[in-house]
């Protein structure tokens, strides 16, 4: 038989099979870790935009409860009380899943989780919602009046004339209050003002005038 027969007939050395199953081996190493990495990127992403979407949420949230806070004269006991901690007030769209065109008395108040951080909880009659948390640093409320002046105590029956603030933020700072860490800010829709406006006289004396002349 010819010796280029032969040669023809030789199968793959012990080190040619080696050498493949080393460069199959690499080969699938490589793709294996390129698609741990793809899907890492995709968790990562997906996590973060349910993050943003959640915090989105929560942003619009308390913007709707600001956004409908009420003013309430002074001697109602739904009148407008707030300090850094959180607010108590009359709102006219609650965070509720039943329609409503009545105003409800919630709380919105700030208070330190067990697990560490602070939680910003909603609270409607019995009901008790947690809004959003800040798992580092420390978070107050701040409210406005129409000067632009900050206030970290609002009491209606104390205000000069207003009756709500006209913005309330919350201010999220790290340990020391040299770091900002989140900012909401929301503003008040309401006229912030209630008073007796009374008729002008001349009008008043017209009403007047009027009944006497039905009356005959």
């Amino acid at each position: 038989m010819p010796a280029s027969s032969k040669a023809a007939q030789h199968g793959f050395t012990l080190i040619e099979v080696m050498v493949a199953l080393v460069m199959t081996a690499l080969v699938m190493t490589l793709l294996m870790g390129a698609s741990f990495y793809v899907l890492q990127i995709r968790e990562k992403l997906s996590a973060e935009v349910n993050d943003g979407e959640r915090g989105t949420r929560q942003r619009l949230w308390f913007r709707q409860t600001i956004a409908g806070l009420q003013a309430v004269k002074t001697e109602s006991p739904d009148h407008f009380d707030g300090d850094e901690t959180g607010f108590r007030a009359l709102v006219l769209r609650p965070l509720s899943a039943e329609l409503t065109s009545a105003p409800e008395l919630i709380e919105l108040r700030l208070k330190k989780r067990d697990e560490g951080g602070t939680a910003l909880i909603y609270t409607a009659g019995e009901t008790s919602v947690e809004l959003a948390s800040w798992p580092e640093g420390k978070a107050r409320f701040g409210y406005f009046n129409t000067e632009g002046k900050v206030l970290s105590i609002w009491n209606s029956r104390t205000q000069a004339s207003e009756h709500v603030p006209s913005a309330v933020e919350i201010s999220v700072q790290n340990e020391n209050d040299t770091v900002a860490m989140d900012y909401w800010l929301a503003s008040v829709t309401v006229d912030p003002w209630i008073d007796d406006k009374k008729p002008p006289q001349f009008l008043l004396d017209a009403i007047k005038q009027d009944n006497a002349l039905n009356a005959q």
